[in-house]
């Protein structure tokens, strides 16, 4: 491939995106390629597809962008189609004799080439052979020292692992986890896709230990700890999305009951008081000065346990119950935190850190986010099962009943799902089980076996949810 046609590519592969993706679109795409869009240099949409192809051409991932939009846009497949044709084969220029590994190589594209006409999936394997070549194309036009100031400005966080195939809009989590495997006899299934894109995860069925011991000097509330067992059940793989809340209600016209309220309540900064904010909603998370704009991926706030327990029913869901939730946290090994026994760190949760001025805040790590996360911002604090998000970011509600006490739960450990606890037409003055830490969660609130309450009417700017399903 000769050096023009090389830039020619980028060029049009660069105009594909900035004309034909707009601005939630492109920011999707870099999103299920592990990219971090506002990393992006340039405030327009040109800028940043620029800056995206010659981000992964570096890394030889051009097809990456190829096979999304073969996924999530066909109609852009005859356009596709066309870059391909300016490409010559590599391993020979267009006016090089044929001979040798060359021509045999010319030979094996060309068959690929053949092959494509009537298979998408091969289109994309003979891209991948001559994207290699655009790393030296980008490196002879715009020069390796850029190159390697590019590099540095766009690589990811390191704890931040670039999938290398293309996910749907939630990531799946791109190392295996190392503990709680299904029997060998019962192999573990693949994930599934949910009706709002969400990633669902199989939890199989079996015991754990839940809650805590009396050496764990805990809360009365997380003990006696108890081994029972737990039906397989599907849970999602992060907290939903105000990108998918606000699919849902655009689908359903569901008005939240913080919207019908007119206000809601936020944690002030830095007084970590909490205060009412009149306006306050979903969309607004502290009041009518702020909204979720950029947010998209950020996990929906500021919604009660009936706004919850609706998005899941129209999800085909349900919310998990409270040993649904801790079992897929901790898995059956009993620990004390997702990722296992090792403490708290920047690259495991979003929680109380240097960039928050709270009660507690651990002022020696930086999660790199004052209040939620992008949802799977921290695969290394992955649960057994590659859950992520569940030892901070948001709270979340769980179905479970937690009783009419604030301070002592009426139900209490061990578990007994046949107790009364699961009712989900109980009274509105009997408060619900919050699980997992939040963002300005100190390190003792993010543990696996903490519990907290909330009555079900009441919604927060810390308090989110995920959904669950039965099994298999």
């Amino acid at each position: 491939m000769s050096e023009s046609s090389g830039s020619r590519f980028l060029t049009d592969l660069r105009q594909i995106l900035t004309e034909r993706m707009d601005v939630e679109e492109l920011r999707t795409l870099c999103f299920d390629l592990g990219v971090d869009y506002d990393t992006l240099r340039g405030e327009a949409m040109e800028g940043k597809a620029r800056e995206l192809v010659a981000y992964l051409a570096h890394r030889d991932r051009l097809p990456d962008i190829v096979a999304w939009c073969l996924q999530h846009r066909p109609d852009l497949e005859d356009q596709l189609n066309a870059l391909d044709k300016q490409f010559t084969p590599p391993g020979r220029g267009p006016d090089e004799p044929s001979g040798g590994a060359a021509d045999s190589e010319e030979i094996a594209m060309s068959e690929e080439k053949n092959a494509a006409k009537s298979n998408t999936a091969i289109k994309v394997a003979i891209i991948t052979g001559v994207f290699a070549v655009c790393t030296a194309v980008i490196t002879a036009v715009i020069g390796p020292a850029v190159i390697s100031v590019l590099q540095t400005w766009l690589n990811p966080p390191t704890s931040i692992r670039v999938p290398s195939t293309v996910n749907t809009s939630t990531p799946i989590l791109t190392h295996t986890p190392t503990a709680t495997a299904a029997p060998a006899t019962s192999p573990t299934p693949t994930p599934r896709t949910g009706k709002d894109g969400m990633i669902l995860l199989y939890v199989p069925a079996g015991k754990f230990v839940m809650g805590s011991t009396d050496a764990d000097n805990t809360p009365d509330n997380e003990r006696p700890d108890r081994e029972i067992p737990v039906d397989a059940f599907w849970i999602d793989q992060t907290e939903v999305t105000n990108a998918m809340f606000r699919h849902f209600v655009a689908e359903t016209g569901h008005k939240t009951e913080a919207e019908d309220k007119g206000r809601a309540e936020y944690l002030e900064i830095p007084t970590s008081k909490w205060v009412w904010a009149e306006g306050a909603n979903w969309q607004h998370p502290r009041g009518p000065g702020s909204d979720i704009q950029g947010l998209e991926r950020h996990p929906v706030v500021q919604v009660s346990w009936y706004d919850a327990l609706a998005y899941c029913k129209w999800a085909g869901r349900q919310l998990p119950t409270e040993a649904e939730w801790e079992k897929a946290a901790r898995g059956t090994d009993a620990r004390k935190y997702p990722w296992g026994p090792e403490p708290v760190a920047w690259n495991r949760l979003n929680y109380a850190d240097l960039n928050l001025e709270v009660k507690g805040a651990d002022k020696k790590e930086d999660d790199r986010y004052q209040f939620t996360a992008p949802v799977g911002s921290y695969p290394e604090g992955a649960s057994p099962y590659g859950a992520l998000d569940m030892a901070g970011n948001v709270s979340e509600w769980t179905s479970s009943l937690w009783g009419k006490s604030q301070d002592q739960p009426d139900y209490r450990y061990p578990y007994n799902p046949k107790d009364g606890r699961e009712k989900l037409d109980a009274a509105a003055d009997v408060w619900r089980v919050v699980r997992g830490g939040t963002w300005y969660s100190a390190e003792d609130a993010v543990r696996t076996a903490f519990r907290s309450r909330l009555p079900p009417h009441s919604q927060f700017v810390g308090v989110g949810f995920r959904c669950a399903t039965s099994g298999p």
